[in-house]
């Protein structure tokens, strides 16, 4: 059997698949998560148990533990950082490209797990700039491969994620059939644009792709900031956000500290609060809140832990939107109620800044092509942000409703990353 991995390390989320004999097929990574072909790119150690948890099952254990434990997410962001060389857990020092090696070890298991056989080559993904500093870029390369062989892997590639995502479409075209196409793949922490040209049965090596490659852009927007943005204009004014306080023999009237309040934009950031110092203000400043309630809301929030399930509240109402002209932000646990009604309206309010920068972005990306919007053959959409209706109308409205491609919005990179798997085997 000739087999090899196509890896999608993502920021937020990684996919697998595997090529055996050029045939590729999408691979289960985490059967905890609601799509068990997506491991979300998280990892636990739990201080108790002693042991490293991944994807939903780290997240839940997260919640279970009162967040007691290492809890670490966006760990790709730091490959190019010549700042971040190791931290510490539980008493033992891990270097970046060992945490790296964790995750990229634990898909691997799972990978094998399915076949019943050892993989020891793979082609995983990359940006095609980590960083425009030359010193970073070849520092996060040589991490990425250095994790690679430490997760076990001999015979690794790296190859860029756009030529990876063309790779998938490219597998629709006939052969020699060529297109100009931009990618559009939006994920969890970023959004990330890409102007190639496709080629169906494309046989070009690595080396040649690259010329392919004809412009390049992005912004760190991504779902998770369209929750956050959700989270901010809808839901936080329950846990305080708009709260007053009057205190005695004193005239001045006060908002909510900033330092508390901004944790409440990301659920990952909600137990940091939970500190002897914090929450004894907290019960202090109950009494003189004009909405104490919204107070005792935020103290069973930070106490309980629940800052995840609140946010998938948030998302749930925030995917419902892609279908929906409204929806409700519907929340109850250990006394706090969130029956929040939005419409798409207010969403669209909401997210107008972050979708602005997107589009930017995109016509940036376009623009440095060196094409006009009309010579884009197709539009290629991947990514579970591509769903929100803002950015299906400007794409929409700008290249025409027959350009565009939805693809398997989270895993098409991965499969693409298999489909590359052709030229190494």
């Amino acid at each position: 059997m000739g087999a090899i991995f196509g890896i999608d390390f993502g920021t937020s989320n990684s996919a697998l698949s595997v090529n055996i004999d050029g045939q590729t097929e999408a691979i289960e990574l985490d059967e905890h998560n609601t799509n068990t072909k997506l491991l979300p790119s998280i990892i636990f150690y739990d201080y108790f148990e002693k042991e490293f948890l991944f994807g939903q099952q780290a997240i839940e254990r997260y919640i279970e533990t009162d967040a007691e434990g290492r809890y670490i997410q966006s760990v790709k962001t730091y490959l190019p950082d010549l700042n971040f060389k190791s931290t510490d857990i539980a008493g033992t020092t891990h270097s970046l490209e060992q945490l790296v090696s964790l995750v990229l070890k634990h898909i691997k298991s799972k990978g094998e797990n399915y076949l019943k056989s050892e993989i020891t080559d793979a082609v995983i993904g990359r940006p095609v700039v980590f960083s425009e500093d030359k010193e970073k870029e070849e520092l996060a390369e040589k991490r990425l491969l250095d994790a690679a062989r430490l997760a076990g892997f001999k015979n690794i590639y790296l190859e860029y994620e756009p030529v990876a995502a063309a790779s998938f479409y490219e597998q629709t075209l006939d052969a020699h059939q060529e297109q100009l196409v931009l990618i559009c793949d939006f994920g969890g922490g970023t959004s990330d644009f890409s102007v190639l040209k496709a080629c169906g049965r494309n046989e070009k090596s690595y080396l040649e792709r690259r010329k392919d490659i004809l412009s390049l852009g992005g912004c760190t927007v991504g779902g998770n900031t369209l929750d956050s943005s959700l989270m901010w204009s809808e839901v936080a004014k329950t846990f305080g956000k708009n709260v007053k306080l009057s205190y005695p023999m004193t005239r001045n009237v006060v908002s909510m500290p900033g330092s508390i309040m901004n944790r409440l934009r990301k659920w990952h950031l909600i137990p940091q609060l939970n500190t002897p110092k914090t929450m004894r203000y907290l019960h202090e400043i109950e009494r003189f809140a004009d909405e104490p309630q919204c107070i005792r809301n935020l103290i069973s929030l930070i106490e309980h832990n629940h800052g995840y399930s609140l946010f998938k509240a948030i998302e749930k109402a925030k995917i419902e939107l892609s279908g929906r002209e409204q929806t409700v932000i519907e929340y109850k646990d250990y006394n706090i109620s969130v029956h929040q009604p939005v419409t798409i309206t207010q969403f669209n309010k909401t997210i107008a800044n972050d979708i602005e920068r997107i589009i930017h972005s995109i016509k940036t990306t376009v623009s440095s092509a060196g094409l006009g919007n009309n010579q884009i053959d197709k539009v290629m959409l991947t990514g579970g942000t591509s769903n929100v209706p803002l950015i299906n109308s400007y794409l929409t409205a700008t290249f025409g409703r027959e350009k565009i491609i939805n693809t398997d919005a989270f895993t098409s990179v991965g499969q693409g990353l298999g489909f590359c798997g052709n030229q190494y085997m």
